[in-house]
C-alpha cells in the first residue's frame, strides 16, 4: 500500500477542509464518507443495545404502558397533556409512532435511537466545522462513542434528549450560517492568491429561509425535550466568541429564540400544572437556595470530570452532602475558572471562556431541576450533559490534533493523528461496549449502581421497589439491610422501609417510620400525608382525620389531602361530611380525577346514582386513561340497567388493564344481561376471566350459567303438536 493510497485515511482526523481546492472534485465524496463513519461507529460502539437492551426505569410508564400511544386518539391527549411530569409532545408522537410500528417490542426503538444519535453526531461535525474548530471530525467521533451518551441512546425513555438536542444543532447550524459565521480560507489558498469575498460567498445563501428554518427547528427543539431551552443562550455564547461583540442586528435575531425558550417554559408549567404534577419534591433531604445552588455548582464539576475520566458512569449517583465548607471550594472554584477567563479573553483569547460558559448553558436546564426543588431527588445524571459534553470533547480533539502537529515531519504527524484517534476511539468505544451491556433491564442498571455504590439511597429505594413489584421481598429486605450496613442516609431510606412494610402488611411500623421522620423534620408535608394515609390503613380513623386536617391547616388548598380524608369519613359513615369534603376538592381543582372518583364512590354510597355518572363522565372526559373511572362508571351503569353503555366502560378497562380477570368477568356480565345475541361473547369473556383468576367461585359460576343459557338457546325449539 502506497503513501497515496493511505494518504486520505491519514488526513482523517484533522478533517476535510471547508473549502475545496480548485479542481477538487472528490471533496464532497470525501465528506460524504466521513459524514457515513458516524453511523458505522455509532453501531460498532452500541451494539449491545441493539442485541441486549431492554425496558429500565419509567420505560413501562412511557412506552409499554403508556395508554396514549395505543391509538389515535391518544395524540390530542399527547399535545393536551403533560405525560410522566414532562411535557414533550413531539418527542411523545415519535414514539407514539414507534409504538405503532414497535409495540412493546425494545429493538426497534433501541435501532432507531442509535440512528439518532449518528446523525446528532453528524450534526455536531457541521457545527464545529462551521467555528472552524481543528479535529471537527475527531471531536464529533468521540461525541457519537463517548461512554457518557450511553444513558441517552440506551434509555427509551430518554430518547427525547436525542430528539430535541438534535434539532437544537440543526438550529445552531442554520444560525451560524445567517450569522456569516465561517472557517478562514486555508493558508494554503490563500498562498496561492485565491481572493475570498465574504460578501459574495453568502450573498447566495437565502438568509430568510434559514432564519424561518432556525426558528422552526428551535420551536420543535422546545416542544422534544426541556434540555432545548438553553439554545438562545448558546447562540449568544457563539455569537460572542466568534464576533467579539453583539452588534443590534444579532440581538434582534436573537429575540424571538429567546421568547421561544421562555413560552416553551412557562408552557411546560402550566402542563405540569394542569397535570397536578407542579411540586417536584424528591426523597432527598430538604435544601435551601444556597444549599441548591451549591449543588448545581458541584454538579457541572461532576459533569466535566465524567467527560475527562468516564469511569465508573452509573445509572443514579448517590447524593452527596451540601453542607459544610466544602461545597464552598466547588463554588468558588467555578466563579474563579469564569473570571480567569474573562480576565485573560484578550492575552489567550475568547474561547476558553466560550467554551466554560457554553458548557454552563447547556446544563442549565438540568441543574435548573435542582433549584426548582426543595428535596432534589438526584443531583447530577448522564443525560444532562448528553450535548454539553460535545463543548470539551471538542476541546480535547482540537488539543490532540494540534499537539501532534508540533513534529516537522509531515508523514509523522499524520501517522500520531491517526493513532491518537485509534487510541482515543478504540478506548472510548470499549468503555461505552461494556457501558451498554448493563441497560439489558431495570434490575440490572439498579444492581450495577449499588456494585460502586452501594450506599446510594435513590437506587436503593428503586431497586427496593422493582422487587416487592415482582414479589421478591426477601430480596427486598436485603438489599435494604446491606444499604443500612454500607451507611446509607436512614432518612432517604425511609421511603423503601415503608414500601417494605406495607407491602408485609405492617402498617404499626408504617406508622411508626413516619413518627420517626417527623421528628427529625416536623415540617416534612411527605410524611404527614403518608403517617395519616398509615392511620388509615390501620384502621384509626380518628387519628387519620386528625392528621389530615393538621395537613390541611398547614395546606389548606391541597386538595389530595382532603380528597383522602373524605375517604376516610365516608369509611366512619360520615357520608355527608365525607361528601362535602369532597365537593370542596373538586370545587379547588375541577381536573383533579381522584377526587372527582372518590366523589362518585360517595354518591354512589348515598344512592345519587345519576350525580355519581355524571362524575364519572366528567373523569373519563378528562382522563380516557382511567381505568377506574371506567371501571365504576360500568358498575353504576350495569346497577341502573343500562347495560349497553355498561359493556363500553367495561370494554374500555379491559383495554386498558387486559390482564384484569375482574374486567373479563364484568363485561361478560353487561353482554349476558343484553340477550342471546352476546352470549356467546359473554362465554368468551367469562372464560377469559377464569383463566386469569383460577380461583374465583364467582367467575366460574358465571362462565357455566352463560354456557347453559347458550345452549339453550342454540337448541331448536320443539315441534308444536298437532291439535
Amino acid at each position: 500500500m502506497t503513501l497515496q493510497t493511505i494518504e486520505p485515511v491519514l488526513y482523517l482526523p484533522d478533517d476535510t477542509p471547508f473549502f475545496a481546492e480548485p479542481g477538487d472534485v472528490g471533496h464532497a465524496v470525501r465528506l460524504a464518507w466521513r459524514a457515513a463513519g458516524f453511523l458505522g461507529l455509532c453501531v460498532l460502539a452500541y451494539l449491545p443495545v441493539a442485541i441486549w437492551g431492554g425496558l429500565v426505569w419509567q420505560d413501562d410508564l412511557r412506552v409499554t404502558q403508556n395508554v396514549l400511544l395505543w391509538g389515535v386518539s391518544g395524540v390530542a391527549g399527547i399535545w393536551g397533556h403533560a405525560t410522566a411530569g414532562q411535557y414533550r409532545p413531539l418527542a411523545q408522537t415519535l414514539l407514539w409512532s414507534e409504538h405503532h410500528y414497535f409495540g412493546s417490542h425494545p429493538l426497534g426503538y433501541h435501532l432507531l435511537s442509535i440512528v439518532m444519535h449518528a446523525v446528532n453526531a453528524g450534526l455536531v461535525w457541521m457545527v464545529l466545522r462551521r467555528l472552524g474548530i481543528r479535529g471537527a471530525w475527531l471531536g464529533a467521533a468521540l461525541f457519537a462513542v463517548h461512554p457518557i451518551q450511553v444513558q441517552s441512546v440506551a434509555w427509551i425513555s430518554q430518547q427525547s434528549h436525542l430528539l430535541g438536542d438534535g434539532l437544537m444543532l440543526g438550529a445552531i447550524w442554520a444560525f451560524l450560517r445567517l450569522s456569516r459565521i465561517l472557517p478562514t480560507p486555508d493558508e494554503e489558498f490563500a498562498a496561492e492568491g485565491e481572493a475570498y469575498d465574504w460578501d459574495d460567498l453568502l450573498g447566495y445563501e437565502p438568509v430568510k429561509r434559514l432564519y424561518l428554518a432556525a426558528l422552526l427547528l428551535a420551536v420543535a427543539a422546545s416542544l422534544s425535550d426541556p434540555m432545548a431551552l438553553s439554545l438562545p443562550l448558546v447562540l449568544l455564547g457563539l455569537i460572542w466568541w466568534k464576533h467579539g461583540a453583539l452588534k443590534s442586528i444579532d440581538w434582534l435575531r436573537l429575540a424571538p429564540f429567546f421568547a421561544i425558550a421562555v413560552a416553551g417554559t412557562v408552557m411546560s408549567v402550566l402542563m405540569m400544572h394542569r397535570a397536578g404534577g407542579m411540586d417536584p419534591a424528591g426523597d432527598g433531604p430538604t435544601l435551601s437556595i444556597l444549599q441548591r445552588l451549591s449543588v448545581d455548582c458541584r454538579s457541572v464539576w461532576a459533569s466535566a470530570a465524567a467527560v475527562v475520566w468516564p469511569y465508573p458512569l452509573l445509572f443514579v449517583y448517590s447524593r452527596w452532602s451540601a453542607s459544610g465548607w466544602l461545597q464552598l471550594i466547588f463554588v468558588a472554584g467555578l466563579v474563579a475558572v469564569i473570571a480567569g477567563g474573562w480576565a485573560g479573553r484578550k492575552r489567550i483569547g475568547r474561547g476558553f471562556l466560550a467554551a466554560c460558559l457554553l458548557f454552563i448553558a447547556m446544563l442549565l436546564p438540568g441543574l435548573g431541576s435542582v433549584v426548582a426543588s426543595s428535596t432534589p431527588p438526584i443531583y447530577v445524571a448522564d443525560h444532562w450533559a448528553y450535548l454539553a459534553c460535545a463543548v470539551p470533547i471538542a476541546a480535547i480533539a482540537w488539543g490532540l490534533v494540534v499537539g501532534v502537529s508540533w513534529f516537522s515531519s509531515s508523514t509523522l504527524v499524520r501517522s500520531l493523528r491517526v493513532a491518537a484517534a485509534v487510541a482515543c476511539l478504540g478506548g472510548l468505544g470499549f468503555l461505552t461496549w461494556n457501558q451498554a451491556m448493563i441497560y439489558d433491564g431495570e434490575e440490572s442498571v439498579w444492581q450495577d449502581a449499588l456494585d460502586y455504590e452501594p450506599a446510594s439511597s435513590v437506587a436503593v429505594v428503586e431497586y427496593v421497589h422493582l422487587l416487592i413489584r415482582h414479589g421478591q421481598e426477601t430480596k427486598a429486605a436485603d438489599v435494604l439491610g446491606r444499604a443500612q450496613e454500607t451507611g446509607a442516609d436512614d432518612a432517604s431510606l425511609l421511603p423503601a422501609r415503608v414500601e417494605l412494610y406495607l407491602a408485609r402488611g405492617r402498617y404499626a411500623d408504617v406508622i411508626q417510620c413516619y413518627l420517626d421522620g417527623l421528628k427529625r423534620e416536623p415540617a416534612n408535608g411527605a410524611y404527614l400525608a403518608g403517617l395519616a394515609d398509615a392511620y388509615a390503613k390501620n384502621s384509626e380513623l380518628d387519628h387519620a382525620v386528625q392528621t389530615y386536617q393538621a395537613l390541611l391547616h398547614r395546606r389548606p388548598d391541597d386538595v389530595s389531602v382532603r380528597s383522602s380524608m373524605g375517604m376516610v369519613l365516608l369509611e366512619q359513615k360520615k357520608v355527608d361530611q365525607a361528601i362535602a369534603e369532597l365537593r370542596v376538592a373538586v370545587a379547588t381543582s375541577p381536573r383533579f380525577v381522584t377526587a372527582r372518583i372518590d366523589l362518585a364512590i360517595a354518591l354512589l354510597v348515598k344512592g345519587e346514582l345519576a350525580d355519581a355518572a355524571e362524575q364519572l363522565k366528567q373523569v373519563v372526559a378528562l382522563d380516557p386513561a382511567n381505568a377506574e373511572a371506567f371501571n365504576i362508571a360500568g358498575t353504576v351503569l350495569l346497577h341502573l340497567k343500562f347495560y349497553a353503555e355498561a359493556e363500553q366502560m367495561f370494554r374500555a378497562v379491559a383495554r386498558l388493564e387486559p390482564k384484569s380477570a375482574i374486567a373479563w368477568d364484568r363485561l361478560g356480565l353487561a353482554q349476558a344481561a343484553q340477550g342471546k345475541q352476546h352470549l356467546r361473547e359473554a362465554v368468551w369473556n367469562f372464560d377469559r376471566a377464569t383463566q386469569l383468576a383460577p380461583d374465583s367461585d364467582d367467575m366460574r359460576l358465571h362462565l357455566t350459567k352463560a354456557r347453559a343459557e347458550l345452549v339453550a338457546a342454540d337448541k331448536p325449539p320443539a315441534p308444536s303438536s298437532p291439535k
